[in-house]
């Protein structure tokens, strides 16, 4: 069948079904630039498994940060890419100080005190 036959029996756009082709077309062997389902399923499966998880940015984390700013006076971005147990965006590292300077509640009045 054509994407478009499939798109429209699934009652979808064909840019939706394109996008399902795209990155699940087998490349190599007998199914070369065919779509198999097995293949596909196996294929997404394994871009799940590899793809960044969110991260709970929790005490631990925010001492870590914390420690490296005030002790080591290393950079967000340094921290975010080579240190190992912060998996924090150097962007995530600047909205969190930020907030710890602009709030008053007591949680991130302790925050604050780690800076000082």
């Amino acid at each position: 069948m054509k994407q478009k036959q499939i798109a429209r029996q699934l009652g979808v756009p064909p840019s939706t079904i394109s996008r399902e082709f795209r990155p699940n077309v087998a490349r190599r062997g007998q199914t070369a630039g065919q779509y198999v389902a097995r293949i596909a399923d196996k294929r997404a499966k394994k871009r799940h498994k590899e793809k960044r998880k969110h991260i709970v940015f929790d005490d631990r984390i925010k001492q870590t940060i914390a420690y490296y700013l005030r002790v080591e006076k290393w950079s967000p971005e340094l921290i975010s890419s080579c240190v190992d147990s912060v998996q924090v965006s150097h962007e995530g590292i600047y909205q969190w100080i930020w907030k710890c300077k602009h709030t008053n509640t007591k949680k991130t009045r302790t925050h604050r005190s780690l800076f000082e």
